[in-house]
């Protein structure tokens, strides 16, 4: 999905800036998003239509809410693993804030 491709421009923005993208530094910040937008697309041979512009205006804020979701989903994954009344989710779950979707996909080989 989309959204590994950009946890994977903003891991990388964190490697070569030690810090996420701040709103004092929005414009540079941007510009240094759409770089590494490139520079991760095409170090995976995919088009860098595939994560638009717009994904790098959306970096600079942390949404109560959507913290309040993602917390609440993983606080169920911990209580089906401890209980072992449901199988957890297998790898990672993915929640755009954007449009308020999340997706559980499996991201490597099954077992």
């Amino acid at each position: 999905p989309q959204m590994y491709f950009i946890m994977q421009i903003l891991l990388r923005f964190r490697d070569a800036h030690s810090r996420d993208p701040s709103v004092s530094h929005m414009e540079e910040d941007k510009q240094a998003l759409l770089r590494l937008r490139d520079e991760v697309l095409t170090e995976l041979k995919l088009c860098t239509d595939l994560v638009g512009d717009e994904f790098a205006s959306h970096c600079f804020a942390t949404l109560s809410p959507v913290c309040a979701i993602v917390g609440g989903v993983l606080a169920q994954e911990i209580v089906k693993a401890v209980s072992g009344k449901d199988a957890p989710h297998n790898n990672f779950f993915f929640f755009n804030g954007i449009d308020d979707s999340g997706m559980v996909d499996r991201i490597g080989s099954a077992p």
